[in-house]
């Protein structure tokens, strides 16, 4: 009985931790969500939506909506593929290499060969002996055209404020030699190119574009050379796109909410589980009828979803 009544103390206290790790999280989403409306209303009111292909330096230091096009007339290529009309060309690399791995008392190291991005050091190994990794023929790299504009600016800084290029969708044309394989969008390179066998030192290469296109961006004016500045601006935000200011910060307040009812979708799921700990705990006393026709452990779950929602709304 003692145990018993022990375990049900442990799993109510684990309810009660649970519960209110879930209440602050719900509370940080909902406070999130009425600052990040507050910011967008502000900025809404002092951004101004100015022409990009004719700037305009008596908007220096204002913060504006500028939406161009983002171009070049160079392209990009490397030994694998052909030139293409990117802005930004990034190389990822991954190599079926050995790996250590440590045990915690860092006695006694254990070995195995996986996928692992960029080249792992084997001289760094305790035992490298029997472990060496072959050198990697095509490092990760990242390319960007040297001359580029945003309509009337120059385009240069705009391209190294975009962070999250997209993945480029390989196919055979794109290739310099049509023959290698491609895997899940990925190139395969065989140390051996006669065997089909994956082997220690097979690569797999995979790329992420910028493409030339329409953008908005709303930042403060720097100067009406580059639009930004040359230090990163909290007050910088790119959206693919020709939107002007009204437009682009609903859509980025659309993407706010989203963000935080994540959080709070996520919190009523935890306040959900903590509160069933809880009420799991006596619930063979539990009994909802005659409103419900529900008892026991089904009333416990009715209980905590309902609760949970309604907190939630």
């Amino acid at each position: 009985m003692k145990l018993s009544a022990l375990k049900t103390k442990s799993r109510a206290s684990l309810g009660v931790f649970t519960l209110l790790c879930a209440l602050g999280l719900m509370w940080s989403g909902t406070v999130r969500s009425l600052k990040d409306q507050s910011n967008i209303n502000a900025a809404l009111g002092r951004a101004i939506t100015i022409d990009a292909v004719s700037p305009d330096p008596s908007n220096n230091n204002k913060l504006v909506v500028a939406a161009g096009k983002l171009s070049s007339g160079e392209m990009l290529e490397d030994e694998l593929l052909k030139p293409g009309p990117y802005l930004a060309l990034k190389r990822r690399v991954e190599m079926f290499q050995w790996a250590e791995e440590r045990s915690s008392d860092d006695s006694t190291p254990e070995y195995s060969i996986n996928w692992h991005p960029g080249q792992i050091d084997f001289f760094r190994f305790r035992k490298p002996q029997g472990h060496e990794n072959p050198l990697l023929k095509f490092p990760p790299e990242l390319k960007t055209v040297g001359q580029s504009t945003f309509s009337g600016f120059d385009g240069s800084r705009i391209i190294k404020a975009i962070s999250d290029p997209a993945r480029l969708i390989l196919t055979k044309e794109m290739l310099r030699d049509p023959s290698l394989e491609i895997v899940d969008n990925k190139i395969v390179i065989r140390r051996d190119p006669s065997s089909t066998e994956l082997a220690l030192g097979d690569m797999r290469v995979w790329y992420e574009s910028l493409p030339p296109g329409d953008y908005t961006v709303l930042a403060v004016q720097a100067d009406e050379r580059s639009l930004l500045g040359s230090e990163r601006s909290d007050q910088l935000v790119i959206q693919a796109g020709l939107l002007d200011a009204e437009q682009f910060l609903e859509q980025q307040g659309e993407q706010a909410s989203e963000s935080s009812n994540g959080i709070l979708y996520m919190g009523t799921v935890l306040l959900c589980i903590g509160l069933l700990s809880i009420l799991g705990s006596f619930s063979q006393r539990l009994d909802l009828r005659p409103k419900v026709n529900l008892q026991g452990q089904a009333a416990a779950i009715f209980l905590s979803v309902a609760i949970s929602l309604t907190v939630l709304l």
